[in-house]
């Protein structure tokens, strides 16, 4: 893989990603209380599809808790029919055409996985847990 980018989204950014896929409301609920992120974004050489990781901070557990949820809604909607996986109060996975995409809520912390084939989803979950 070929890293592409590697920076900083933003509380702005996360607004007009939302803006998109979501209400002017759900926007403002779910970009507030950002308390910094970063992200990086990787190109298969062969393939040329992309992986997405990204870790963003919240002000409070309940911030990070709001945006969860929003982005999860962003997720069902940015993705054509995306096939639930496996998803529990603080993680969700699914299943889009032959990638996968992962969020999982920790705390006052939220990572977000799209794009990754089954293998290295696997090996960024279990890394996670370390």
């Amino acid at each position: 893989c070929i890293r592409l980018s590697q920076d900083t989204l933003g509380e702005f950014s996360f607004y007009l990603i939302g803006k998109v896929f979501l209400d002017e409301l759900s926007c403002k609920m779910m970009s507030e209380g950002w308390g910094g992120d970063g992200f990086q974004l990787y190109e298969e050489a062969n393939s040329k599809k992309t992986l997405l990781l990204v870790l963003s901070k919240w002000d409070t557990e309940r911030d990070a808790e709001e945006f969860f949820s929003f982005y999860k809604k962003v997720i069902e909607k940015k993705y054509a029919q995306p096939t639930k996986v496996l998803e529990d109060q603080n993680f969700s996975q699914w299943k889009a055409k032959e990638d996968n995409v992962y969020m999982l809520k920790s705390k006052d912390s939220v990572v977000i996985i799209e794009g990754a084939p089954d293998d290295l989803l696997s090996n960024l979950i279990a890394a996670l847990k370390n």
